[in-house]
């Protein structure tokens, strides 16, 4: 009798633990992933489902096979940390996940062909990106204010783009994409004489790297594409660039070497680069933009020749 007593009651411990065991995973799933139709709001344009609003408070959230686009749909969420992207999914909008401050991982659809400007700008917490085979457009600032982010991924049979030495490019490495900001990896970073274009944000409050070496000379730069970063200390300049690249508010940088043939120093090219000690004005300068060095109260500016033009307030 005890025997069969004992049994019972193991067999019933057991029976509980499984059953609780699944009302947990239960209640996990259901307060962390999207069940509900209700919560997301589409529209039809022109053949496409267009993802215009999650209404939704789930931190894991899946996006329903059929959508085609999303659209801001996730602008200032705050509660999303994981989006799913069902195969479906085409496009991302500009903007579209916006300020997602609890945003952790995004997978992509691996049908995914666009994603544009601005798309996932203000996302803290990514930390990882992985490119899909399919994806041929990214946007400027796609990624800008990513502050964590460290890796990207780009699949093997993508024809669009490549990752050389911890930064993304185009496939033909004529544009430069962006550079995680919190890789660790490299205090020193060199871009190469095929780039001739970078796109904004690509820099932008960068933790880590100390020193730039710009290669090329053909070199045009967006103006915020090196701005605010942490630790740069000095930019060299091995060719003339066509346009000023601006390093606005680049506390630490010291020093900075202009190539010869370099005609014009930009409006706001070194504002408040308060730690600025030298720069070179090679011979061939024309021209010195307004407010090129203001805040740059450590930096001694030599008496120029009459030729140069000197927009007003350049200095300090």
């Amino acid at each position: 009798m005890d025997k069969t007593r004992k049994e019972s009651d193991i067999y019933y411990i057991k029976r509980m633990f499984c059953i609780l065991t699944v009302l947990t995973a239960a209640i996990f799933i259901l307060g962390n992933s999207v069940h509900a139709a209700s919560d997301f709001k589409t529209k039809k344009n022109s053949g496409d489902i267009v993802l215009t609003e999650y209404t939704g408070k789930d931190a894991i959230v899946k996006i329903p096979k059929g959508v085609t686009i999303i659209n801001r749909a996730f602008v200032n969420n705050k509660k999303v940390k994981k989006i799913i992207l069902s195969d479906s999914v085409k496009e991302i909008y500009e903007g579209a996940f916006t300020n997602c401050l609890k945003l952790k991982e995004v997978k992509f659809s691996k049908n995914l062909k666009v994603i544009e400007k601005g798309a996932f700008i203000k996302c803290p917490k990514i930390k990882r990106i992985k490119i899909p085979k399919k994806c041929s457009t990214i946007g400027e600032w796609a990624f800008t204010g990513c502050t964590n982010l460290k890796k990207i991924v780009v699949e093997k049979e993508n024809k669009h783009y490549r990752m050389y030495k911890g930064a993304l490019y185009n496939k033909k490495k004529t544009r430069l994409i962006i550079y995680p900001r919190n890789n660790k990896k490299r205090t020193t970073f060199s871009i190469p004489k095929s780039v001739n274009v970078i796109n904004g944000g690509a820099f932008v409050d960068n933790k880590y790297i100390k020193k730039l070496v710009f290669q090329g000379s053909s070199m045009e730069g967006d103006i915020p594409a090196f701005t605010g970063m942490k630790k740069l200390a000095i930019v060299t300049f091995k060719k003339p660039y066509r346009q000023p690249i601006n390093f606005q508010k680049c506390k630490k940088l010291k020093r900075v070497i202009l190539a010869e043939g370099t005609e014009k120093i930009g409006a706001n090219q070194f504002k408040g680069c308060r730690n600025l000690i030298k720069i070179n004005f090679p011979v061939s300068i024309k021209t010195i933009g307004y407010n090129a060095f203001y805040g740059c109260k450590k930096l001694v500016v030599p008496k120029f020749d009459k030729d140069i033009i000197i927009e007003k307030e350049y200095l300090y």
